[in-house]
């Protein structure tokens, strides 16, 4: 008889996964278990359950009520609902992309999901200085199937409004308009954590930068009122498995209704944040180094470049609203992609230096002074990237205006 155990919500610990698995899911037919706890993140729990005979494994993901990077943010546990919610329909637009779900468990707030093998999370193998040749390929065809297809564009429009109420997502858009949007550039609530050979130029430039203030402003409203597309919501590279092949996205825990640039331009800043990083720190000149180097600039560009070309071809093969194949408004949407793309860059980078949640690339530069160099050089990056947004339309553009700046 199966116990009673899990018909309340608590934290589960390695123990209790192992124990959870065996109770609630038929999948490895009284095998000697493994559990490990293995997640890095900021939001959850994540644990590997692996048959030690046969070497299966599954996934188990359980969001915790409050952030494991602040006990005073609290969040709403039922958001992994809405995480198995999208895996299954980016399974459906843009297959073989995403894990497979076995199952949701609303009482404890647990995903099973597929248990992806022989691959590294990308911000890992890129710290790595590895290069991966389908990655463009790979992530502008991702992007640009669950952009359009979750998009007015495609989407009967009552089915679309479903999904927008389906995927509200209160909490953790708050955390976003806070943590990315809000506190970086003011500091009110004293979360900020800034290097100190930096607190000048950021005293200077992002506190007191009344311009930058007012882009940002009109960024965040954006964010929060122009339901273009389901994005992912949090699609930096350590959301990303990556191999020489293929890429699998994961943690779309942040889903919701919002501007298509903001997922683009969340990946594009993350790539950026790297290449500042190689472009201080590797100093001998080594053939790999700098083959790595001019891959991932270039990659940068390419992206935007195939993924406009990607969805665009979507867009002339797939719109269904009559109005939106106006030659007009298509040239003002994709404007406007593009705009939004340079400035949700812009904002991500700045966020990730200033801001409470920082990424490895910065935060594993041992040298005080070699990382504050990286940090206001991405700084300087972000800043032109929201200033100048209109001036980023191209692959092109990005390559020209991330040389005048390194």
């Amino acid at each position: 008889m199966k116990c009673d155990k899990f018909s309340k919500y608590y934290l589960m610990n390695c123990n209790d996964v192992e124990k959870y698995i065996k109770d609630k899911i038929d999948i490895f037919s009284n095998g000697i278990l493994q559990v490990d706890e293995i997640g890095d993140g900021n939001i959850n729990y994540v644990y590997r359950v692996m048959d030690i005979v046969s070497g299966k494994s599954v996934i188990v993901k359980q969001a915790a009520k409050e952030a494991r990077i602040s006990e005073n943010m609290k969040l709403d546990i039922f958001r992994g609902k809405r995480e198995a919610q999208l895996l299954k329909i980016y399974n459906e637009i843009a297959p073989g992309f995403v894990p497979k779900v076995y199952k949701y468990d609303e009482v404890m707030s647990v995903i099973v999901m597929e248990d992806i093998k022989d691959v590294l999370v990308a911000r890992k193998g890129l710290m790595e200085l590895n290069i991966y040749p389908n990655f463009v390929e790979s992530v502008s065809t991702f992007l640009s199937r669950t952009l359009f297809f979750t998009s007015d564009l495609y989407l009967n429009h009552k089915l679309k409004k479903k999904y927008l109420k389906k995927f509200i997502n209160i909490d953790l858009c708050d955390l976003t308009e806070n943590l990315v949007f809000t506190e970086p550039y003011n500091n009110i609530n004293n979360q900020n954590i800034v290097t100190e050979a930096n607190v000048d130029f950021i005293e200077k430039n992002i506190y007191k930068n009344d311009i930058l203030h007012s882009e940002v402003a009109e960024l965040k409203f954006k964010f929060m009122t122009n339901s273009q597309a389901l994005l992912h919501g949090d699609l930096h590279t350590g959301a990303i498995f990556v191999n020489k092949k293929d890429i699998v996205v994961f943690d779309p825990e942040f889903v919701f209704y919002g501007p298509i640039g903001y997922d683009v331009g969340n990946l594009v800043a993350n790539l950026c944040m790297n290449l500042c990083r190689v472009h201080f720190l590797v100093k001998e000149v080594e053939e790999a180094v700098e083959k790595f180097y001019a891959w991932l600039f270039n990659s940068i560009g390419e992206i935007i470049d195939s993924f406009m070309d990607k969805f665009n071809s979507l867009y002339e093969k797939n719109v269904t609203d009559v109005m939106a194949k106006n030659i007009g408004f298509k040239e003002k949407y994709f404007n406007d992609i593009l705009s939004d793309t340079a400035g949700y860059a812009g904002t991500e980078c700045i966020r990730r230096v200033v801001g409470i949640a920082k990424v490895p690339e910065i935060t594993e530069i041992k040298d005080e002074k070699l990382r504050a160099e990286v940090e206001k050089k991405i700084l300087q990056i972000g800043i032109d990237m929201i200033i100048n947004r209109n001036k980023y339309k191209t692959g092109a553009d990005y390559r020209s205006r991330l040389k005048n700046l390194l």
